[in-house]
């Protein structure tokens, strides 16, 4: 059994981000994925059903960092506005917003360039338990401490947080085989969800999704969806778990074991978006040298960010006042 100061499960923005601050520590660190991110990359790109844009705060974060994301990562396309339909009113507003559209398994890889840590990639975590104050993953890790960065299904979550109370929806994503728009499209339905939809091209492709209920025929809606818009037949479909969290969202962390990123439910509830989290929590992290007092304390400001986002979320999700900001808005 390899023993390790910390242990990282999941290598995406959190635990990559975690993992490149550790690095300037004398912590032995292990980072831990299930995906075989050490063997070539087949330049696929649509792991995450979620588009694949990386929001101004994460842009923001990266070059805090002097980090620059090199071209090849980034699409030929780039819209500079979110095209937004409200398909009851049948109102449609055209919004600046300043994403960049990315690979995304190529902007995880990039992210892992240059980190000072053992990486066991292909690495399934099948088995984690605490024992003596250490924590055992699969009998063959052993650490004195445990990050859970494993993302929204996250398994240190289900195995040491199970009750942490977060709304829980399906987002399903198709991959057509055309270019059907160079714009990046957000709908609203409520007939479909309480949540919003998207259209967004990637490469010579579109990637057409929906986030619905976890337990509101989702399937079902999103097909009636396509139907409606008039989406063609896909040629792949992505799905995946996306959590919301409400105005008081809990801090999820004891001693020696703590959730960042998606793993914790640090996401926007407003727009979904989780990978300017996953960087803000990871150094929250970090700088709190992994007392839970100190955890807690610095996190703060994220709890009130997320009830921010979910006060912005009344404005856009409540039928009468999207109808009222999107009459009032000039930019069309």
């Amino acid at each position: 059994m390899q023993e390790y100061d910390v242990a990282i499960i999941g290598a995406g923005p959190a635990g990559s981000m975690l993992a490149r601050f550790l690095g300037n520590k004398s912590l032995k660190t292990a980072l831990i994925d299930a995906r075989n991110l050490d063997k070539p990359y087949e330049g696929k790109g649509l792991i995450k059903s979620c588009g694949g844009m990386l929001a101004p705060d994460a842009q923001k974060f990266l070059k805090s960092l002097k980090i620059e994301i090199p071209a090849y990562i980034q699409d030929d396309i780039q819209p500079k506005y979110v095209k937004t339909y409200d398909v009851q009113s049948k109102q449609t507003r055209r919004y600046g917003r300043n994403y960049i559209n990315l690979d995304r398994e190529a902007f995880d890889r990039f992210l892992l360039e240059g980190i000072k840590a053992d990486n066991f990639f292909g690495f399934m975590a099948n088995d984690i338990k605490k024992e003596n104050g250490h924590f055992i993953i699969n009998d063959k890790i052993k650490a004195k401490i445990l990050v859970g960065a494993d993302g929204c299904q996250s398994k240190v979550r289900r195995v040491f947080f199970p009750d942490l109370g977060v709304r829980k929806y399906i987002s399903i994503q198709d991959v057509l085989e055309n270019q059907l728009s160079r714009e990046y499209e957000c709908y609203f339905d409520e007939k479909i969800s309480d949540y919003y939809g998207w259209s967004l091209p990637k490469g010579d492709k579109t990637l057409v999704g929906f986030a619905i209920k976890e337990k509101d025929n989702a399937l079902e809606k999103f097909e009636k969806f396509k139907k409606a818009k008039g989406f063609g037949k896909e040629i792949e479909r992505q799905g995946t778990l996306i959590l919301r969290p409400g105005f008081f969202h809990k801090i999820s962390c004891y001693e020696n074991l703590f959730l960042i990123g998606e793993a914790g439910g640090y996401i926007s509830p407003s727009s979904a978006e989780g990978i300017s989290y996953a960087f803000k929590t990871a150094k929250i992290l970090f700088d709190s040298n992994f007392d839970v007092k100190t955890f807690k304390r610095k996190m703060f400001k994220i709890q009130l960010n997320i009830f921010y986002k979910n006060l912005k979320s009344l404005i856009m999700y409540v039928p009468f006042f999207r109808k009222m900001v999107m009459r009032l808005s000039i930019f069309n």
